[in-house]
């Protein structure tokens, strides 16, 4: 049996096919995530509860969020030559503050809370609603344009924003990735990658954006066309490779917030598996 989530995926560089050495750790094969990302930079605006739109990302974005990628990138590139770590499978847990958002429309600040609160702690952090309202005029030209604010009634949260508002407010530097971008047979490797990059490496929480399917998020009761939460933790020596999450929303609230008794238990700290949700992603940032 190859091991990898992909256990045969496209070289960034030489655009060859690789295979990934075997690693059993008792009953079960467990794989390390040594996947290729080439990153290419798009955004998603996830509006409304069950409302998604698609914008590609302008190139002052992709110039401005170069750092975080770039380091990413070497990051992944030590990762491919490190055979030492393919023995043992990695894993990582961050202990992440829940927040509840406050609309169903504010999984995007909610989330962007939860990641501040544990960056730079319970006085200094912001909360949803001042996240609500940032922006930062990335384009230099004097005028806020819609893209560049992190929320609005009309669009709902821009994942490129949620970068650039943690780099500037809490001065981490992170990326953004649009799964649609590439192969939909790398996405699980991308997911599990920026994840790990991000929990284990940097020390730091993700934000992932997804379609929500029940059959995938199995807490849910619920389709959503799109929502945001937090990733917290991982655990490539289990089965399906767990990801942890803080998901601040309630589908179990009383509406207009959530879908009242017949939603599911979601919020606060859950369990979802690399193997269902990865087909779900619309980006995670990292």
């Amino acid at each position: 049996m190859d091991v990898g989530v992909c256990p045969r995926h496209r070289d960034e560089e030489g655009g060859s096919l690789v295979r990934r050495p075997r690693v059993l750790l008792g009953p079960i094969v467990f794989a390390t995530v040594a996947c290729i990302a080439l990153t290419l930079w798009a955004g998603t605006a996830l509006g409304k509860q069950d409302d998604v739109r698609v914008r590609k990302l302008p190139t002052s974005f992709r110039k401005y969020l170069a750092k975080g990628e770039r380091q990413y990138k070497a990051w992944l590139r030590h990762r491919r030559h490190d055979h030492g770590r393919l023995a043992v499978a990695p894993y990582g847990y961050l202990r992440t503050v829940s927040h509840k958002q406050r609309r169903n429309d504010w999984c995007g600040p909610a989330t962007m809370a939860i990641i501040d609160h544990y960056l730079r702690g319970k006085k200094k952090h912001w909360s949803q609603r001042k996240w609500s309202s940032y922006r930062h005029d990335v384009n230099r030209n004097g005028r806020i344009e819609g893209v560049e604010r992190l929320w609005t009634d009309a669009v709902g949260t821009y994942p490129a924003m949620m970068a650039v508002g943690l780099k500037r407010v809490t001065r981490r530097p992170y990326a953004c990735f649009y799964f649609p971008s590439v192969s939909r047979k790398t996405w699980q490797c991308h997911l599990m990658n920026k994840v790990e990059y991000a929990i284990d490496r940097r020390k730091r929480p993700a934000a992932l954006s997804a379609r929500i399917d029940p059959r995938a998020w199995t807490r849910y009761r619920f389709t959503h066309a799109g929502h945001i939460m937090c990733a917290r933790g991982f655990d490539w020596r289990k089965r399906d490779f767990p990801i942890y999450v803080d998901d601040p929303y309630p589908e179990n609230a009383a509406p207009p917030l959530g879908r009242g008794r017949s939603g599911g238990r979601t919020y606060g700290k859950r369990t979802y598996y690399a193997t269902k949700i990865a087909t779900t992603m619309y980006y995670v940032v990292y």
